[in-house]
């Protein structure tokens, strides 16, 4: 499961909080903390019979959330292991919660052209039960200042994605990779934009290799495709009809993605 929880803040002032989470200038309390860790817990347990078996979490304040959910509220659902990475200058940040145990964590810090550190992506290795798992969670930059002006960020982070699935094709090339996470944007976004700029997603085919280059993920709904074709990589989202993981003002957005390599 991969969860935007939207803004998961405690109830202490580290300074660190944006303004409406802040329990030092804002309504914000343990109350409200505590009502948010409970829907949220919610939101899981309602995820499928049992819970799932790998949960990751965007937008999470910090490693005391996490602790707090699992222990306050998830407990029935047992997970033994929970890994949060880091905050590298970011309100919030990622985390994985498991009832595997990981064989390796790993924290990467992406730096966008203009030098902007981008938000950490946590990459987890498993061993699940003899088969090797990656799981990659992102939170790439949101479309917030223009979608287009902000489209080099999530570029940065498809460019680092793309070269962190070539090393490990070639080191694991049985491995099974999973990149999760709140992209914010769409599968299909190079043609959603009308293939106006280079985006961090495309669908084979619908995107030139000269537009693609190096930082774009290429997808296909077709997991012959994807098992044929180390390039691309299987996207749910273009072989399902479902309207999408959000919804914001009334409109589905597919911005929430397991993406399959």
């Amino acid at each position: 499961m991969s969860y935007n929880v939207e803004n998961l803040f405690d109830d202490r002032d580290d300074g660190t909080e944006y303004r409406d989470y802040d329990p030092g200038s804002s309504n914000w309390n343990t109350a409200l903390y505590h009502a948010k860790l409970k829907n949220v817990s919610e939101a899981i347990q309602a995820a499928g019979e049992g819970g799932p078996d790998i949960c990751v979490l965007q937008e999470v304040e910090n490693e005391r959330v996490v602790t707090d959910l699992l222990e306050g509220y998830l407990n029935v659902l047992k997970y033994r292991h929970a890994v949060t990475a880091p905050k590298n200058g970011s309100a919030t940040t990622v985390a994985l919660l498991s009832r595997f145990k990981p064989e390796s964590v790993l924290v990467h810090s992406v730096q966008a052209d203009d030098e902007v550190t981008l938000r950490p992506i946590l990459e987890v290795h498993f061993d699940i039960r003899g088969d090797g798992l990656v799981i990659f969670n992102n939170h790439w930059k949101s479309k917030s200042g223009g979608a287009r002006e902000t489209e080099h960020y999530r570029r940065a982070a498809a460019g680092f994605i793309r070269e962190r699935l070539t090393s490990i094709r070639k080191e694991h090339p049985d491995f099974c990779v999973v990149i999760a996470g709140d992209l914010n944007e769409r599968a299909d976004e190079y043609s959603a934009v009308g293939c106006e700029y280079p985006t961090a997603l495309a669908v084979i085919g619908g995107c030139p290799a000269a537009v693609a280059s190096r930082k774009t993920l290429t997808l296909t709904g077709s997991w012959e495709d994807a098992v044929s074709d180390a390039s691309v990589v299987f996207s749910p989202w273009l072989d399902t009809s479902h309207r999408g993981s959000y919804a914001y003002a009334g409109v589905w957005e597919q911005i929430d993605h397991f993406l399959i390599a």
